[in-house]
């Protein structure tokens, strides 16, 4: 047996060492046994575990969900878990859909002057936007989607909200 060191595994994942030992003590990564020095061995079945848990942590999957998933080995578990997850990321894509329905409401209203913001002005959109608790990156990915009417559009009735809703929505970005 090739035997891996945790720094192995932190080099070959990316992830810290910190992490690795954290999967450890939730039961999802397991050292296959120990050095003369008490260093942590773990074989080449470990590192295709270790790609497992990432390959489903970078799609969303909780941790206590991959560890359904490692532990029952079957389709079926998996088919149900991913629909879970999918079903999660689609409620927070609606929440997000409803943040951008906020931002855009508050970009169209008055400033205390009497002067509404425009699109230009990205600082005075960033102080409320950081309100939300939004960085810059997603502002500008908002700011792409709400110009594409049709995309924009889409997500909207994706989330639920009415035609009539939309168009208003539409109506308060093409007057800034």
């Amino acid at each position: 047996m090739k035997a891996y060191t945790i720094r192995d595994l932190s080099n070959a994942s990316g992830l810290s060492r910190s992490t690795l030992l954290y999967y450890e003590s939730i039961g999802l990564l397991k050292a296959e046994e120990r050095s003369e020095a008490g260093y942590r061995l773990y074989s080449d079945k470990s590192i295709t575990r270790l790609r497992q848990i990432c390959t489903y942590r970078d799609a969303g999957v909780p941790l206590s969900e991959i560890a359904r998933i490692l532990e029952s080995g079957g389709d079926d578990a998996k088919g149900t878990i991913f629909t879970k997850t999918l079903a999660a990321l689609n409620q927070k894509a609606c929440e997000i859909q409803k943040h951008q329905t906020q931002i855009a409401a508050l970009l169209s209203r008055k400033t205390q002057q009497g002067t509404l913001l425009s699109r230009t002005d990205k600082d005075s959109a960033m102080v409320s936007i950081t309100m939300f608790g939004l960085d810059r990156a997603i502002f500008e990915h908002i700011e792409q989607i709400i110009t594409d009417h049709s995309r924009h559009k889409a997500i909207l009735q994706m989330c639920g909200f009415a035609d009539a809703e939309i168009t208003r929505m539409h109506n308060i970005l093409e007057h800034q």
